[in-house]
């Protein structure tokens, strides 16, 4: 670790935000070079955190105000070479917004693009956004991307026969708490990621009275809020689905 921290050479942060209207994305196009269509965003300010930089860049961009409870970081870009001017690193956010759009500050034009008419795009902007979509297909109605209910209660019913298995493997163990802790990172490791069940990421067990935490086999997309619909007390933990066939 170099000792005069103010002297050193390190990449410069940035904020970018995935904003959707009605299905479609809001783009700038720049008054600055690098020329072209990109993402409302910009470098984060000395003291500022990540988030309030994102929120602030899009107001002055875009004149849209960002909805808090809607921000969430969908991925860091850090490759060297992904903006000309030199190393930028991009903290990318999606959001929802409120307002008119219209361009301003460093934006010379402002327009909503659905994904079939894309203009092109500036620094690496069109390989976030195709991850994007290809992580988040519910949000823009990519319903080939998708697993339905059946599907997922399907493979989820096969993998737990495969847990019930494994439980069964620890009965010489003395410690009942040694089969739950074994058989609660099973689930907690084997799930995310780990078999050929889709993506999941961890989340707390939804409560009895949360309507929306079933999944019906008619389902197509899963809201945020929906859950794979298996009581889980072991481990205190659940997997949501993560939208993303493998």
């Amino acid at each position: 670790m170099p000792k005069d921290i103010e002297n050193y050479k390190s990449p410069k942060l940035a904020v970018d935000a995935i904003i959707l209207i009605e299905d479609k994305v809001v783009l700038i196009e720049r008054k600055n070079k690098p020329y072209g269509w990109a993402f409302p965003g910009g470098f984060v300010d000395y003291g500022e955190s990540v988030e309030s930089a994102v929120i602030r860049e899009v107001e002055e961009e875009t004149s849209l105000k960002i909805v808090n409870s809607s921000l969430e970081q969908a991925h860091t870009y850090s490759a060297p070479e992904r903006d000309p001017r030199g190393h930028v690193v991009s903290v990318v956010f999606s959001c929802e917004a409120t307002g008119i759009p219209k361009a301003q500050d460093d934006a010379k034009n402002i327009a909503l693009f659905s994904l079939e008419e894309l203009p092109q795009l500036a620094f690496d902007h069109k390989k976030i956004l195709e991850t994007f979509v290809e992580n988040n297909p519910h949000k823009f109605g990519k319903k080939e991307l998708m697993y339905t209910g059946e599907e997922i209660q399907n493979k989820v019913l096969a993998h737990i026969k495969n847990l019930v298995k494994y439980w069964e493997s620890l009965k010489g163990e003395n410690s009942v708490e040694h089969r739950l802790d074994g058989l609660a990172f099973s689930i907690l490791t084997m799930l995310d990621g780990g078999s050929e069940l889709p993506s999941f990421i961890v989340a707390p067990c939804p409560h009895e009275t949360d309507k929306d935490w079933l999944i019906t086999k008619n389902a197509k997309y899963f809201p945020e809020n929906h859950h794979v619909p298996i009581n889980c007390n072991i481990g205190g933990a659940l997997h949501e689905l993560y939208y993303k066939k493998k």
